[in-house]
């Protein structure tokens, strides 16, 4: 990405930049008090989808959230408190971001502060109008849910989708950006591959190029789906791995923890140091793939992004990733769970 002159000397980068190295410090040497503040931002700005897919908890319609869309004045309160640190704002999580009305605002007001934004979309539900104000809220980068390249295909996973109309808008959006001189939001396609749909996977990159698609992103089923949430209630997850998983690593980028239940990630989780994640509410999760609302680390709307970010919930996860203390944690965290890591 090119980055002007004016940008690379302004004083927010650079304090932008001197942050992420106070971040990258903490984050190696451990510490569980992040010394900077988290530089992205993932901000869940609804909880509800329009679509009901067989492995997201909210196409499942799973209990342990209540269901809503975040308020201007919450998000405005993220930005306002977290902003002058922050490189990137991602506005989804668990829902479809145009279900909720001030979505268009939000987008607009994080540029206002320099923000790079990026929003994901099953691109169902989009309105030419929708698409115009996609491209003048000033948009980065949006992330198309598509996971084949026939209806049929496509249907077996996005449950109440139409593959039809996704490619309809996908065209839309072109069209739009094409009359309106715009070469932003970059159009990522991101196709979940499950045992039903590799067959396609060659065909993606010829039909991204016909529809113009800036770019595309292929990636394991298991990461659009319970691999988000792999430590709820020891389930049994064999009926879901032989139906829908595929087990090969050229999709998994480095995470398998359904394939091979004794997996963990050798690496240090990142996100507790790195990034703050906020749900429609207000309340702060540890990262981006816990669901359950009794796993919460505070509500912004109770207390401070910044009394939040070095809490003893989010101090006690830390230092499950440091040698000399993990052995001695006495919190209760979901992070203590978790087999996405491999803990110390």
């Amino acid at each position: 990405m090119f980055i002007s002159a004016a940008t690379l000397f302004s004083p927010l980068f650079i304090k932008r930049v001197l942050n992420y190295l106070i971040v990258q410090v903490s984050y190696r040497l451990a510490f569980q008090k992040v010394l900077g503040k988290p530089y992205v931002l993932i901000v869940d700005t609804v909880n509800i989808c329009n679509l009901s897919c067989p492995l997201c908890p909210t196409g499942l319609n799973m209990p342990g959230r209540k269901k809503g869309k975040m308020d201007f004045a919450t998000f405005k309160k993220v930005i306002d408190e977290q902003g002058e640190y922050a490189f990137t704002v991602v506005m989804h999580n668990w829902g479809e971001p145009l279900l909720n009305k001030d979505i268009f605002e939000m987008i607009a007001y994080a540029k206002k502060n320099s923000i790079k934004t990026v929003l994901s979309s099953n691109l169902n539900i989009m309105k030419e109008s929708d698409a115009e104000q996609l491209i003048t809220s000033g948009l980065d980068q949006l992330v198309i849910s598509l996971d084949g390249v026939t209806p049929e295909t496509y249907n077996q996973y996005r449950k109440g989708g139409d593959f039809q109309t996704v490619i309809n808008n996908i065209k839309l959006l072109v069209r739009k950006k094409q009359e309106m001189g715009s070469s932003s939001p970059k159009l990522i396609w991101q196709f979940l591959v499950f045992q039903h749909n590799v067959h396609e996977v060659p065909e993606v990159e010829k039909l991204a190029s016909e529809l113009g698609v800036d770019g595309t992103d292929i990636l394991s089923g298991q990461l659009g789906g319970p691999g988000q949430t792999p430590y709820l209630g020891g389930k049994d997850t064999s009926q879901l791995v032989s139906k829908w998983l595929l087990n090969d690593k050229k999709y998994m980028r480095d995470f398998n923890y359904f394939n091979e239940p004794a997996y963990l990630n050798p690496k240090r989780c990142d996100y507790l140091w790195k990034s703050m994640t906020v749900n429609w509410d207000g309340s702060v999760s540890p990262c981006c793939c816990v669901y359950e609302e009794s796993t919460n680390f505070g509500n912004i709307n109770q207390d401070s992004m910044k009394s939040i970010w070095n809490n003893q919930k989010f101090r006690d996860s830390r230092s499950l990733f440091k040698e000399s203390s993990s052995g001695n944690f006495t919190g209760n965290t979901i992070c203590k769970a978790c087999r996405i890591f491999r803990k110390s």
